[in-house]
């Protein structure tokens, strides 16, 4: 019974980024995309801290309760959310026209930079998301109560950032902006790959490079999606479904190559994070339009 609402929640991303797209445009798309980014950033911490606290007090079944009281609320905010599409450029929707707007966008080149420019930054973040418990909890002997504190930090690090983004977005190019962004998050990479290949810095090394790398999310995901919606012209719903299904199936390649070519230390996950924010910052200097 959890699958349906698994796939009601990828509607609801994809439906607020191409809110904001119709609301606002290229520079304030990206202050709304960052406060968005800070929502989105706030439920993996206040998510478990809520759930851990009543399971302390009540049985695991309150958990499901409280999921139906917010579900509620969701519900009524639905009914007085009004369209953000203007008459005027609303069309007829169809599994075949939904198709065609993909085909569009694909061949949309300035578009799919800025897209796959993030799908590669979610790989690298994937990589450590998924290698993560492995490497802090038994290669380094982090206890598991310990690791979450850990994990949150960089949450942190994304909702910080996402303030500071929106005021850089006023005195600066998106792409500018995104470069400097992954540039910063490659260097922190490439100083945990070295570091652990070297066998230097512990924990600590790898604590401070993936908050770098984490925070940077904060800039890189509001602009290369303000930027890319802003390509996207009248298909800005389809492109929003693309950049959300390519950012979480970037999941999937992460997971593959950590299962294929894990060797039972660090350096697997850091090559591979190296390797694809490396290939996103490349996407990123390809982009030759003026802001």
């Amino acid at each position: 019974h959890k699958r349906p609402v698994f796939y009601q929640r990828g509607t609801g991303p994809m439906l607020a980024r191409a809110m904001v797209r119709d609301l606002f445009a290229r520079t304030r798309a990206a202050q709304m995309l960052s406060t968005l980014t800070i929502v989105m950033a706030i439920a993996p911490i206040a998510g478990p801290l809520i759930g851990g606290q009543m399971i302390k007090f009540t049985s695991w079944h309150t958990i499901f309760w409280l999921l139906v009281v917010i579900g509620a609320l969701m519900f009524i905010a639905l009914c007085w959310l009004p369209e953000t599409l203007p008459p005027e450029r609303r069309q007829k929707g169809s599994p075949l026209s939904a198709f065609s707007n993909y085909a569009a966008l694909v061949k949309n080149r300035t578009f799919m930079r800025y897209t796959l420019s993030l799908t590669f930054f979610y790989v690298a973040a994937y990589a450590f998301i998924t290698g993560s418990p492995d490497v802090y909890i038994r290669y380094y002997g982090v206890a598991p109560q310990h690791y979450g504190w850990l994990f949150a930090v960089n949450i942190v690090g994304v909702m910080l950032m996402s303030v500071v983004n929106r005021r850089l977005v006023q005195r600066h190019a998106l792409g500018s902006l995104l470069k400097a962004a992954l540039a910063v998050s490659a260097i922190a990479v490439v100083v945990l790959a070295a570091g652990v290949r070297l066998h230097i810095g512990g924990v600590a090394l790898i604590v401070v490079s993936i908050f770098l790398f984490f925070s940077m999310n904060g800039v890189i995901a509001a602009t290369s999606t303000a930027a890319a919606l802003d390509e996207a012209g009248e298909y800005a719903g389809s492109a929003s479904a693309l950049i959300g299904s390519l950012q979480y199936g970037s999941g999937i390649i992460s997971s593959l190559l950590l299962a294929w070519l894990h060797d039972g230390t660090p350096w697997t996950m850091a090559w591979i994070m190296v390797a694809f924010t490396l290939a996103s910052l490349l996407l990123a200097w390809l982009h030759r339009r003026v802001d």
